[in-house]
């Protein structure tokens, strides 16, 4: 990045398919809107299986080698600001 800004990396896990966390889940409705504008990278765990712990760590480990400033989100939140990033 050429600002020197770390990016925004919201990680999200879900029991729910993709296409059922965008239309039924409150974050996947805010993610919808603002995906495609936004800075901000979504590493999105659908169908999943695994413990938050195990993933949010796994995020953690990756994020050493590639920056950034990491969300943790559960799926039944609203983010409403479009300028996140």
């Amino acid at each position: 990045m050429t600002d020197n800004k770390l990016p925004i990396r919201v990680i999200c896990a879900t029991r729910l398919s993709r296409d059922k966390f965008l239309s039924h889940t409150l974050l996947g409705k805010s993610i919808k809107l603002f995906i495609e504008i936004s800075r901000v990278e979504v590493r999105l765990h659908c169908d999943n299986l695994t413990g938050l712990s195990e993933l949010y760590n796994k995020a953690i480990e990756e994020s050493i080698g590639n920056p950034a400033i990491l969300v943790f989100a559960h799926d039944d939140i609203l983010l409403c600001d479009f300028f996140l990033g």
